[in-house]
This record gives structure tokens, sequence and C-alpha cells, in this order.
């Protein structure tokens, strides 16, 4: 009797022992599993803080762009001469009224220098002049921004409705110019910070705009342009290194959670062999 209850009692400890070391191995899985789940969610969190110095960048690179095309427009005014072409409009409404308008009365000239054309010949008044539309003559005579001692003064020789092949050539010249300093200025003043789309780049940098305007002003506007966007260029530069510091510790976390993962599997594999 005393044998069989010696007996049952080694029994039951042997089990009691295997018990045991069942439950501290699969405590140790759950460690492990836990330990990895951290890893993996520390691993996670830098991935997700690197994303968003990816997309900060992505803004300040297409801002320091939008820089990029407003001091480019500059640039290309340089040069124009507001006493002899006019002052430019600085609201958006009006440039893009205007240019509407530009670009009709230099459609209508072009068309008339192609003295050949069925256009040249249904508006010509005698052998060697031409008729130009309504809406152009208004143009170049009531046009608030051409002043009377503009380079249109030439198509005022045969009058408003009756012009040479030379006045139109000349009309041709100056509206090229107005148009293109036009949409210069279109550039300049439409031009805005990816952050937030509704500042304006030029207020983003305290600098108000003038119609009237001289090259030492725009190279002025230009430096403070640049200056800003230096300062962006500096910002990308400084959030590209918290994106190397963050994938490096997105890539230490995950190695760490692999690493826990695999040591779990082998200590479950070695729990099944018994």
């Amino acid at each position: 009797m005393t044998t069989d209850i010696n007996t049952n009692y080694a029994a039951n400890s042997a089990t009691n022992v295997q018990n045991e070391g069942s439950v501290n191995s699969q405590f140790g899985c759950s460690v492990q599993f836990m330990y990895a789940q951290l890893q993996m969610e520390l691993a996670s969190a830098n991935k997700d803080k690197a994303l968003e110095k990816i997309e900060s960048i992505r803004i300040d690179q297409q801002t320091s762009a939008n820089y990029t095309s407003t001091i480019n427009a500059m640039r290309d005014l340089k040069g124009y001469d507001c006493e002899k072409y006019g002052d430019l409009p600085t609201s958006k409404s009006e440039i893009e009224s205007e240019l509407a308008t530009a670009k009709a009365a230099l459609a209508d000239l072009k068309a008339l220098e192609d003295t050949d054309s069925e256009y040249a010949k249904a508006n010509k008044k005698n052998s060697d002049t031409w008729k130009t539309q309504d809406s152009s003559t208004n143009y170049w005579y009531e046009n608030k921004y051409i002043k009377d001692a503009s380079a249109f003064d030439p198509l005022r020789v045969g009058g408003k409705t009756d012009h040479n092949i030379g006045e139109i050539q000349s009309g041709i010249k100056a509206l090229e110019t107005r148009i293109a300093a036009l949409e210069n200025m279109q550039t300049i003043v439409t031009a805005q910070t990816a952050t937030d789309p509704a500042t304006n780049i030029l207020s983003d940098c305290n600098i108000t705009i003038s119609g009237h305007f001289t090259d030492d002003n725009l190279d002025s506007w230009i430096a403070s342009l640049e200056a800003t966007q230096e300062e962006i260029g500096t910002d990308i530069q400084q959030e590209m290194v918290f994106i190397q510091d963050y994938m490096g510790q997105y890539n230490s976390y995950t190695q760490g959670a692999s690493s826990a993962i695999s040591e779990a599997n082998d200590t479950l594999k070695t729990v099944a062999r018994g």
C-alpha cells in the first residue's frame, strides 16, 4: 500500500514537474510574443513619423518650386519699361481680364499681318491699310494701363481704324511685350505656399508688390524670396535627418520583433518535442 502511494506520488510529482515546465515554457513564449508585439508597435510608430516627415518634405519642396517660379517670373520682368508699356495690374481678376483682351487684339493684328489671308483681304481699306477690330482699337486707346506715350502711339498714325503694315507690326511687338509681362505678373500674384494654399508667397515674405516697378524693386523682392527659399531648403535637410533616424529605429525594432518571434517559435518546438 505504501509502495502504491509512493508510486502514485512519484508519478504525480513527475506529472507536476512536466506540467510546470510546460507552463513556464508557455509563459516564456507569451513574454517573447508580447515583447515582439511591443517591438512591432514601436516600429510602426517610427514608420508613421517617417511618413509624416516625408509628406512634410513633399509640401516644402512644392513650396520651394513655387518660390522658384515666382523668382523666375520677376527676373523675366526685369527690363520691362513701365513708362513705355504701362503699369501692370496686380489683381488676379484684372490681369485675367486684360490678358483675354490683349490676346484677342494680338490675334487680330497677327491675322492682318498676313496680308494675303482671307481675314486681311476682308478688312482691307485701301492699297496699304487695314481695318482693325473695334475691340483691339479700344484696347490700344482706352486701356487704363497703357499711357499716351506708350509704344502704341504708332497705331494712331492712320487713325483709330486705319493702319498700315508697319503700324500693325509695331502693335504686335508691343502687345507681345505687354502680354509676356502680364503673364509673369500673373505667376507672381497667384503663387501660393503648399503648406497653406490660402497664403500667398508675397505676403509670406512681407512683400507688397506694385504695378509700377523698377529693376531695383525686382532685385529687392527677389532677394527676399531667395532668403525665405533658403530657409525652406534648410528645413528640408533637417527633416531628411529625422527620416534617417526614424527609419533606423524602425529597422532596429523590426529586427527585434523578428528575433523575439523566432525565439518563441524555437521554445514552442522544444515543448512540442517534450
